[in-house]
């Protein structure tokens, strides 16, 4: 291989650590927090809520829930994202199911954001907005984030056994 493209990948992760720059942060992070907005809305009137959404502001009977900037997900993402990175090159050498572990983060890391604030919103209508969102919210964010790097250890297992089985049968 010529000395360039073993730079690709360091490069490339050197890129993921740095944080993303102001103006872009808030062009990823408004939508992201808006769909986050309207799906837990979504799924919250699936449960069986009453539900009003403003912009990302959830109205349940009496009780207003912001989803800030940090529900959007963003940080959690990136997070995800790097790590899928690193531990996919660790883990896997064909390039195609590298990108698929890093892709399949997106959906999963959103999933479990969106679970992630209704269920706070639950816990807020059901026991007050204390209990959701004070230092069970911190313990939420941790749990979610280990469901994510679970899963993203599963795929990764996943995909090395089948490339393992397809080296082996080759």
């Amino acid at each position: 291989r010529r000395p360039a493209a073993l730079l690709i990948f360091p490069v490339f992760f050197l890129v993921l650590a740095f944080p993303i720059p102001g103006k872009l942060h808030w062009e990823l992070m408004a939508p992201l927090k808006l769909f986050v907005s309207k799906a837990s809305a979504g799924c919250l009137q699936i449960l069986g809520y009453d539900v009003v959404r403003q912009g990302n502001i959830l109205t349940i009977g009496v009780l207003d829930i912001g989803v800030t900037d940090a529900c959007s997900g963003l940080n959690s993402l990136m997070a995800i994202m790097t790590l899928s990175v690193f531990y996919g090159y660790l883990m896997i050498r064909r390039v195609s199911f590298r990108i698929i572990v890093a892709v399949t983060m997106i959906p999963l890391v959103m999933a479990a954001n969106i679970f992630r604030v209704t269920a706070s919103s639950v816990m807020a209508v059901a026991w007050g907005q204390e209990v959701a969102f004070g230092r069970f919210h911190y313990l939420w964010g941790v749990l979610v984030f280990s469901v994510c790097v679970f899963g993203l250890m599963v795929l990764t297992w996943i995909l090395a056994r089948t490339e393992k089985k397809r080296n082996d049968s080759a």
